[in-house]
Order: structure tokens, then sequence, then C-alpha cells
């Protein structure tokens, strides 16, 4: 019985895990394609909402929802700000350290949301999305698996890559992880 039971929960296991993996990524391919159409539509206030409804999408978290802005969601600027000021939100430390970059990973595939951003004292320069998935090598570090959606450059913007591919260097680029 104690066997059949172990095997049982592996399998439930296993599903959720394939269940969550694609799910996301069929949704956020489509969020991707509505990206280059808003941004082709000149909608700027609402395309800077796509960090805000991709991280509820593979998360299932509220925190960026607002009723008051385009598309019932933060701006991108008021996500970064958010994220710096929140308690639920912690800095991991620096995109440079192969040890926060293997912490992101491992968060994100333990359902916890997990950015990288590039910020400024005007806001956001960049976030990127810790996605679930696994580390690759880009030159001498292993890289979490993102998403980007680069808001003057809608044709970079990508779901599933390392994160060296969002930014140009990782000097300066804090990881923040949702407790």
């Amino acid at each position: 019985m104690k066997k059949l039971t172990t095997i049982c929960t592996g399998l439930i296991l296993v599903i959720v895990a394939l269940s969550f993996t694609t799910d996301w990524k069929t949704d956020l391919n489509q969020m991707l394609t509505d990206f280059s159409t808003c941004k082709s539509q000149s909608k700027g206030a609402e395309c800077k909402t796509y960090v805000a409804k991709a991280l509820k999408k593979i998360y299932g978290i509220s925190d960026f929802d607002a009723a008051n802005k385009p598309g019932g969601f933060m701006d991108i600027n008021a996500v970064a700000n958010y994220i710096k000021k929140d308690s639920k939100w912690k800095v991991l430390g620096d995109a440079s350290s192969q040890d926060v970059l293997k912490q992101a990973q491992d968060a994100a595939n333990n359902n916890k949301a997990v950015v990288a951003m590039m910020v400024s004292d005007n806001g956001a320069d960049h976030i990127a999305i810790i996605a679930p998935g696994t580390l690759v090598a880009c030159g001498s570090l292993k890289y979490p698996n993102s998403i980007s959606f680069f808001l003057n450059n809608p044709d970079k913007s990508y779901i599933s890559k390392p994160l060296a591919y969002s930014f140009k260097s990782m000097d300066g680029i804090k990881v923040y992880a949702r407790n």
C-alpha cells in the first residue's frame, strides 16, 4: 500500500508540474503575440502592463492588479516601485552572482514569483521575469529561464530564454523574489 501511495503521489506531482509548465507557456506565447500587436497599434500605456499580466498568469499573484490603470494592471514603473517597497518581496542579490541566479531558478521552480530588475531613479529601465525551467550556461555563468517584454524593441521580446538575453550586463541588476 505504501508503494502504491508513493507511485500515485509521484504521478500527481508529475501531472501538476506538466500542466503548470504547459499552461503558462501557452498563455505567454499568446501574450507575446498580443504585446507585439499592442506596440504596433501604439497603445503605450497598455503595453507597459505586460510584466504585471505575465506575473499574474505564471504565478497567480494579484500584487500588480490596478482597476484604475489601463488593462487593470500596474505599468512597469509601478511594478518596480511596488517590488522595491513591499514586504512580500525581498532582494536575493545581484544577478552577477551564480548563487543568486541559482536561488532565483529554484524559487521560480517552486512557484515563487521572481524578477530581475534594472532600476533607475525614475522607475524600471527593464524587468525580466524568472520563469520555471533550468539553468543554462552562457559565458562564465549559468542563467535562469526568463521572459522579457522590451517596450522599445518588441521584436526582441521572448519567453523561455536564459536571463542573459535580457540585459547587456548583469552589473547593477537586482533579483527579487516574492515570499
